[in-house]
């Protein structure tokens, strides 16, 4: 958390108030979230923060993207940052007058006089300096986007099939397919009927038509719902997301499932707390 969804909503509003705008001041308040190239990082001497800022400051956003769970910020002369928000970082306008919390990391000062925070309680998340594309800095690390135009039904197979591990767990591996997490994985299994244990080899042709439609369903619509909020999830503007009233499984354990009146199960899979119901998603034996 944030998943896809949650920074796509990120993205969107923010996409207005940074495109076309200069970077006039650039405060990073912690080196630890800054991940940098080793010439980059030789030349700041040690400055790990000062050599991030002089990075930034005068650059012009061209363009705000995304893939899976990154935010790309691309300069207009090359190059620019790949942030990941970890378990609990937002990034949003802020008023200059109102004092930043030692939660904010990152402080952006445009040159219309928007202020842009990042901000980030447990601190898990990454600001990744590149001189290249930020897009190209991600290729050998992440898979295609979960709701890339170009992943359709028998790309998405031929990526994920060919294993014995559990579906949930191939999922959740960004390397294959970007942009899925936990609260989104249990969702989109539950809306395709299948088990999280389920193994990759024991899917059929049903099974991954089910999942394919339920992935692109799931992750639309809470986009459309601007993300979901528990705790420290943030739109642009500083918003809670509206999307946890539609989760029919996660965060739901030992209450009814709104299908068919099964109690919601919560297990430990692979180190990861699952949510399913046991009416909707039988579980099959293994091959």
């Amino acid at each position: 958390m944030p998943e896809l969804p949650e920074v796509e909503t990120i993205r969107k509003t923010l996409r207005s108030c940074l495109v076309g705008r200069r970077v006039d001041e650039a405060v990073f308040r912690r080196e630890d979230i800054i991940e940098m190239p080793d010439d980059a990082l030789q030349q700041a001497g040690g400055d790990v923060c000062g050599a991030a800022e002089s990075f930034s400051e005068g650059s012009v956003i061209r363009e705000v993207g995304r893939r899976g769970k990154y935010m790309l910020l691309r300069f207009a002369s090359g190059g620019g940052w790949a942030v990941h928000f970890g378990m609990s970082g937002s990034m949003c306008r802020a008023d200059n007058e109102d004092p930043a919390d030692k939660h904010t990391h990152v402080i952006w000062q445009l040159d219309d006089g928007v202020q842009i925070r990042y901000r980030a309680p447990r601190r898990f998340g990454r600001w990744i300096m590149t001189a290249e594309d930020p897009a190209c800095w991600l290729n050998p690390r992440l898979g295609v986007d979960a709701l890339d135009e170009c992943l359709d039904q028998e790309r998405f197979r031929q990526i994920l099939r060919g294993s014995r591990r559990r579906i949930k767990s191939r999922l959740l591996d960004q390397s294959l397919i970007a942009g899925v997490g936990n609260i989104y994985a249990d969702e989109l299994l539950f809306r395709a009927g299948i088990h999280p244990a389920r193994r990759i080899n024991s899917l059929s042709d049903d099974d991954w038509q089910n999942l394919y439609k339920a992935t692109q369903a799931v992750l639309s619509e809470a986009i459309k719902h601007c993300g979901t909020t528990f705790d420290s999830f943030r739109d642009g503007y500083g918003q809670p997301g509206a999307n946890e009233v539609n989760l029919k499984v996660y965060g739901r354990e030992e209450q009814q499932c709104l299908r068919c009146c099964e109690s919601i199960r919560k297990i430990r899979l692979e180190g990861r707390g699952t949510h399913f119901c046991p009416g909707c998603q039988p579980e099959e034996s293994e091959s």
